[in-house]
């Protein structure tokens, strides 16, 4: 993935918010400079994060709603995810916890649902309640309802939301979840599939056949859970591209 336009955002915090607020004010103003922002988030995924996206961390007192101002390692992570999305790849994400991995394969299928046309994405986890629960944090889709709902009016698309799905108006893009069962995914077409803590999934090996033709890229997001999972199988095989995201990468943590 080339990032023609991330360059232009500042990492420092606070000329961050500043380069936001008059980027925001420039957009207000004039809606031929908004289609030009919005141009610019549909070629540069690092643009749209650094520049829109906004982060939520119930631990933080005084920034628990705060700004997403992406570390080294979430922008290799990001571009790897990207490429493997556009070449139709799979990627395993192997994480330590509270590295950002989730928001960042959320983030990346929200993008692609708000951009490209006709995309469509399945998202699973091995709870039910843990894809959709209305005003339940812990959950998928209670991220993506934040993600939306946090960017400004003229860079939010149009859509419609029910009980487990996204539906762009505009482009036609839909985003579903369901609970991953042995079934899931199984006959079911998609530009992606995303199974989140997969190393906690029962039956791992009869998904990674459900879904094997269902979509030529697939997100397997998981911390470690022992050597008995599918998840543990396909780390040590050299089958995938792989996403490695320890604690040791993270500058607060190390």
């Amino acid at each position: 993935m080339d990032t023609p336009f991330y360059s232009r955002v500042p990492k420092d915090r606070k000329k961050n918010i500043d380069f936001r607020k008059a980027l925001i004010i420039e957009c207000e103003k004039s809606p031929r400079y908004a289609k030009e922002c919005r141009d610019m988030c549909a070629k540069d995924l690092l643009f749209y994060v650094n520049a829109f996206g906004m982060a939520y961390d119930p631990r933080e007192s005084r920034h628990r709603v705060d700004i997403f101002n992406t570390y080294p390692y979430q922008d290799d992570g990001f571009k790897r995810l990207y490429d493997c999305c556009i070449e139709g790849e799979d990627a395993l994400v192997e994480k330590s916890r509270d590295m950002g991995a989730t928001w960042m394969c959320l983030i990346l299928i929200m993008h692609q649902f708000q951009f490209v046309d006709l995309s469509t994405f399945l998202i699973g986890s091995y709870k039910a309640e843990l894809v959709d629960k209305r005003g339940d944090p812990k959950c998928l889709f209670w991220k993506m309802d934040f993600w939306f709902n946090k960017l400004p009016p003229f860079m939010r698309p149009n859509y419609a939301r029910k009980l487990f799905g996204f539906q762009n108006t505009d482009n036609q893009s839909t985003i579903d979840g369901e609970s991953t069962t042995a079934e899931f995914g199984r006959g079911d077409r998609r530009t992606g599939i995303m199974l989140d803590e997969f190393a906690h999934v029962a039956g791992g090996a009869q998904i990674m056949a459900s879904t094997r033709d269902a979509a030529n890229f697939r997100i397997l997001n998981s911390t470690p859970n022992g050597a008995s999972n599918e998840f543990y199988r396909i780390v040590k095989k050299n089958e995938i591209a792989k996403i490695r995201m320890h604690w040791t990468d993270h500058p607060r943590k190390a």
